[in-house]
């Protein structure tokens, strides 16, 4: 019993961490972009990445990191 109450407490930190960094994520465009930018490494022009990333929007950034971590960088890509 004592190690279930000790497992639920480590999942609630976790989970407390995980919405906290998602959290600077969508609120903390730079954040964001720094992220998203690892992801088109292969586009050097500057102006395009702030077109593209200003025509997501914060749902598009967020759907690009829910691909990113449940399916992988390649598809992102």
């Amino acid at each position: 019993m004592l190690f279930l109450w000790f497992w639920m407490l480590f999942v609630s930190v976790v989970s407390w961490c995980n919405c906290l960094a998602w959290t600077r994520i969508m609120f903390f465009p730079r954040a964001s972009k720094a992220k998203l930018k690892s992801f088109f490494a292969c586009h050097e022009k500057q102006v395009y990445l702030e077109k593209f990333f200003h025509a997501l929007g914060p749902d598009g950034i967020f759907i690009l990191h829910q691909i990113a971590m449940n399916v992988g960088d390649l598809p992102t890509r």
